[in-house]
Order: C-alpha cells, then sequence, then structure tokens
C-alpha cells in the first residue's frame, strides 16, 4: 500500500464550458497557452469561498453537500481518504494493517465498516466508479511484476474480483484502470467527466511559479492559466510548492478544486493545506478551512508523472 505523504495525499476538480469546435485550425499549444488569460495565485491570500461540491475530507471533518460533519471511526481512528457518494452514503478510507479499510458515514457523523478486511493498493488511490457501485484498487509492483486489480462492491464491501488482467474488468472499472496505466499526457492531472477539457502542468516539481492550465483535450487549446508562486525566504523541508498539481479534480462545468499548500514544513512547523477553488473566469479562492490532511473525492485519477 501507498501510505500518501501530506504532500501527495489527496486532492481536487475542474470542469468548463467550452466553445463547440470551428473549420479553423487551433493555435499550437504553446501559443495558445502564452495567449490564455493568466491569474497569479497566492493560496494564503485567497478569500474564502463556497464548501466543495464534490465529498472533501479536512482533517476528521467530512465535508458532504456543502454540509460539515466530525467523523466517528470504531476505535477512534482517522479517515483519510474521501472516496465520493454512493447510494445516497458517503464513502472514506481508512489506512490500516493490510491497506486500506473502507466505511460508510451517516448524517451524524458515525461510520459503518464496508466489509470485514482491509484491501491493498500501492501508487494510484482507489477510486469510486459510479457507473458501476464498485471501488477500484491498483497494486503497482515496484519490481515490474504484473499490476493486480480488486474490485470492491461499493454497497458491501465485498471483493468482488482480484486480477491481473484488464479485460477480466467491467467496462467502466477498466476505463478507470487505463487512465492510470495508459494515460496519454503525462503532465494532464485531471479530465472532466465529459472529456472535454484538461488541466495541464507546467513545473510542477522544478521551478516556480507551478503553472495550472485549462485547455481543451482534443486540440490542447489553453482556455485559461493559473500561476502558483513558490515559496521564498523560508527553510522548507520539502518542496515548496503552493500547489499539489497532482491532486486536482473538475468539480462541475465551470470549476476545478486542487490541493493548494498555504504553509510549507519547515524545521519547527508542519505543512498546511487548503482545497482551491479556480473557475474558467480565472478567479480562484479558497473552498475549505486549512488541516495537515486533506483529502478530495477523484483526485489522483491519472497517471501524472511529469510536468512537461
Amino acid at each position: 500500500m501507498r501510505r500518501p505523504s501530506a504532500l501527495a495525499a489527496l486532492a481536487v476538480t475542474v470542469s468548463t464550458l467550452v466553445a463547440p469546435a470551428t473549420a479553423t485550425a487551433a493555435p499550437p499549444p504553446a501559443s495558445s497557452e502564452r495567449a490564455a488569460p493568466s491569474t497569479r495565485v497566492v493560496v494564503e491570500d485567497l478569500p474564502r469561498g463556497a464548501a466543495p461540491r464534490v465529498d472533501v475530507l479536512v482533517g476528521r471533518t467530512l465535508i458532504h453537500r456543502g454540509r460539515a460533519v466530525t467523523v466517528r471511526l470504531p476505535g477512534g481512528g482517522r479517515p483519510e481518504l474521501a472516496l465520493g457518494t454512493w447510494a445516497g452514503k458517503p464513502i472514506v478510507g481508512h489506512f490500516a494493517a493490510g491497506g486500506v479499510r473502507f466505511f460508510t458515514v451517516a448524517g451524524n457523523g458515525r461510520a459503518t465498516p464496508l466489509g470485514t478486511r482491509a484491501f491493498d493498493f500501492y501508487n494510484q488511490l482507489p477510486q469510486l466508479v459510479r457507473a458501476t457501485g464498485h471501488l477500484v484498487l491498483g497494486l503497482f509492483d515496484r519490481g515490474g511484476a504484473d499490476p493486480v486489480y480488486t474490485v470492491v462492491d461499493a454497497a458491501s464491501g465485498a471483493e468482488l474480483l482480484r486480477t491481473t488482467d484488464v479485460d477480466e474488468l467491467a467496462p467502466a472499472d477498466r476505463r478507470v484502470v487505463l487512465r492510470w496505466t495508459a494515460n496519454p499526457s503525462k503532465n494532464v492531472s485531471a479530465r472532466s467527466r465529459d472529456g472535454r477539457v484538461e488541466l495541464a502542468v507546467r513545473n510542477a516539481y522544478y521551478s516556480s511559479p507551478t503553472r495550472l492550465i485549462i485547455r481543451r483535450t482534443s486540440d490542447h487549446h489553453a482556455l485559461t492559466r493559473f500561476r502558483f508562486p513558490w515559496f521564498t525566504g523560508l527553510q522548507v523541508t520539502g518542496d515548496a510548492v503552493r500547489v499539489v498539481a497532482s491532486q486536482a479534480v473538475f468539480e462541475n462545468r465551470r470549476s476545478f478544486l486542487v490541493l493548494g499548500v498555504v504553509r510549507p514544513g519547515t524545521a519547527t512547523t508542519q505543512p498546511r493545506y487548503a482545497v482551491v477553488r479556480c473557475t474558467v473566469a480565472g478567479v480562484c479562492e479558497r473552498a475549505t478551512s486549512t488541516a495537515r490532511s486533506i483529502s478530495v473525492a477523484g483526485a489522483d485519477a491519472l497517471s501524472f508523472t511529469s510536468d512537461q
């Protein structure tokens, strides 16, 4: 199981209205990126906006349909993953011996186990597939062995399938797995549900500022850019980034969510995060309070590995 660090642990959403294609050829991606409107984003200075429209865990607090509730796991553990909602019940994950255990959360915050066991995974966060009602996990071996895929019933927590053959998966589950293993654009960290727009990333790891670009999937024409300058003047113990670019997800047809860094980790302080909402109009705001651990349902859905 991969136990994500705070920086790489949980995440985001974007979606936008896109003008229909015309017969006129779009400019090359680099040209359209330079021409697209650009917004500078300093996370700690952003105003507070509306609550996220997807499930988000902020520490022990689950934000579901705009309402916040403290999650109470059996035995007093802390949930680490927001998976989304199935059959009207939000699902969260808790890292445990053997992998991750799943729980449904009631309106009063009480968590009920889904099934009786934990499931192993590595390198990609588990995903809830709404088309099938399944939780899909991937175990990607560092030694080069074939990945192992586990399919869990989101209603009962029962294991339905464990296989190395993607052809054995239901079509919707297979599409999730292929986004992990065969994502053609390694610099894309999120894609809208209808597939029409995506979030491209530049300078995720190596230089400031980190840039997020909303662009059309079909021709990579840039619609809006966001520049997140790195922190300076601090003895940062990890990356000095202001945004965790891999942890993004499209929220609706006008906005995306991404995990922003309010304060980096230093020798004497732990990092703190907040969910940032940015719109195709170039406006950004904070959608949550700050915390040391935040998880956004649907994040880590693509095999984002590069910033070029």
